[in-house]
This record gives C-alpha cells, structure tokens and sequence, in this order.
C-alpha cells in the first residue's frame, strides 16, 4: 500500500467531522412534519365530542437518490405520533399531537473530502403541536377541514460510531418552533372516507452546526417551508386508515392510522 493512501485516510477522517454535510438532519426534519397530517380528526366534529389518533410511520428517500437534501444515500425513518381532538362545536375543535421519531442511513461527507467517505448516522427526535381545526364547509358527503396552529420541532443526530445505541454526544441539533397550516378535504360514503392532505409547516434553519457561520455572517439563515400532501383511505367500520405522504425534496412516507370517538 502507498505510505500516502494511509495518511489521506487519517486526514480525510479527521476532517470529516467538521465538514460533514448536513443531509440526515434535515431529512430528520422533513421526517417530523409526515405526522401533521394527525392534526385532522378521523371523526366528523361534534360539540363535546373526543376522539384519539394513534399513527405509526415509515418514511425513505428515493433508491436513486435524487433527493435534493440528501445525495446517493437511503435514510429511511420510523414515528410513532398520537394525538387528541376535543370538539368546541359542530364545526370548531382543538388538536394536540406529540410523536417520536428514529431515523438512520448513510450520512454523505462533504464533496472535497477525498475517497468518498460516508458514515452511518441515527437521528432522535420529537414533534409536538397544538391546532385549531374549523370545517366551513360540513355536508352529508363533503367536509372542508381547515388546520392552523404552531409546535416545535426537536432532532438530534448522532454518529452510530459513537455507540450501538447512538449514544455519544450529537453531532448537530435542531431546536425551533414551527408555524402548522393547511387543508384536508374529504368525501364520504357508508363505509369509507377518502381524505386528501395539503399541509404546511414553517420552520427556521436553526441548527447547531450552522448557528456560528449564521452569527459571522457566512450563512444566511433561511426559512423552511416544509409540505405534507398525501391521501388517506379509511375504513370506517374499524376506524383503520392508511395514508400516503409526499414530504419535502421527495421525501416519503407510509402512515397506518387507528381511531376512536366517544
């Protein structure tokens, strides 16, 4: 073996921590804002009237990695999200969410690192959220749901190189409220309801990784407007839904959804 190759390894290594890209946090990011969809009551809305959500969510980026957040990687997610509506009338109800996410896959390293280097990363993190849910439109067949409301979203990215469990200090954080608007119209029949998802969330890049070069000058910070469209097909009888999301940057996801009234 060259005497070089051995030390470009070690150099490249040793680099690599300070110039990693910053792919898997925001795909851990764009992971959280699959559960909004939550925020929308299975049930028809009613004054007095409680109902429980309880969602559980895969999520991946394309095999071909044409994600424009992450290249050439395969980061795949996994959340659990439950959320509780309370109904203020026939047409007004207020939603609270709180989910937990894991994610991990190969976390690409800045492209003037030479060989490639690549390393596996896990990401932790928490959603929660708190919406109002008006229907002005609330007919036998056809309903007109309308979310707005805020929440925060809470990531940690870890080295696996750090431990089996992820559990050596984060290598980048993101910390920071979010803004949560959208509309989910839908159309039901006896047994089924079809429920079509158009849901917003705006955050701010405030990770840690970035927060010195922000302060220096160096980068600009940005808002991030984070999309949850998708389609949901329920059958009514057990109140079981599964759902298809299309997240941020073809970011996807696959939600199976359990629900009760009383």
């Amino acid at each position: 073996m060259p005497r070089k190759l051995p030390l470009a390894l070690f150099l490249g290594l040793a680099v690599a921590q300070n110039v990693f890209s910053h792919g898997g946090i925001y795909v851990s990011r764009v992971y959280t804002s699959s559960v909004l969809y939550d925020l929308v009551p299975s049930h028809e809305i009613s004054k007095g009237k409680k109902e429980v959500n309880i969602s559980t969510l895969y999520g991946w980026t394309p095999k071909n990695g044409n994600s424009t957040i992450v290249e050439n990687s395969a980061v795949t997610g996994n959340t659990l999200c439950a959320s509780l509506v309370w109904g203020l009338s026939q047409k007004l109800a207020v939603s609270i969410l709180a989910a937990g996410l894991e994610a991990s896959g190969p976390e690409p390293i800045d492209e003037k690192i030479p060989l490639g280097f690549r390393e596996d990363f896990r990401a932790k993190g928490f959603t929660g959220a708190l919406a109002l849910v008006y229907t002005p439109i609330h007919r036998e067949h056809f309903q007109l749901p309308l979310i707005i409301g805020g929440g925060w979203v809470w990531v940690n990215s870890y080295f696996k190189s750090a431990g089996a469990q992820g559990n050596g200090n984060p290598y980048d954080q993101w910390h920071t409220p979010a803004i949560v608007f959208g509309l989910a119209p839908r159309l039901k029949t006896e047994k089924l309801l079809f429920t079509f998802y158009g849901i917003m969330r705006r955050t701010s890049e405030s990770h840690d990784q970035l927060k010195p070069l922000i302060a220096s000058g160096q980068h600009s910070k940005q808002d991030f407007m984070d999309p949850n469209a998708g389609i949901e097909l329920t059958y009514r009888p057990f109140n079981l839904a599964l759902a298809y999301l299309a997240l941020r940057d073809n970011v996807q996801s696959l939600a199976l959804r359990w629900s009760r009234q009383w």
